[in-house]
């Protein structure tokens, strides 16, 4: 799964594109199927924790 919208590579490593976005099932998809659970989602009005789940 990527999210080239939302993710893009710098020097070798990924790296968020904008630090909010809108809800989109491509940035929650990333970020529960990332394998460091380098991601995490935000709810940016709540500040509740969205992914990862545990």
């Amino acid at each position: 799964m990527t999210a080239p919208l939302y993710f893009q590579l710098v020097d070798g490593y990924s790296q968020a594109r904008h630090s909010e976005v809108e809800p989109d099932d491509a940035v929650l998809a990333a970020a529960e199927l990332c394998p460091m659970s380098a991601i995490e989602v935000v709810d940016a009005d709540t500040g509740a924790e969205v992914t990862p789940t545990p």
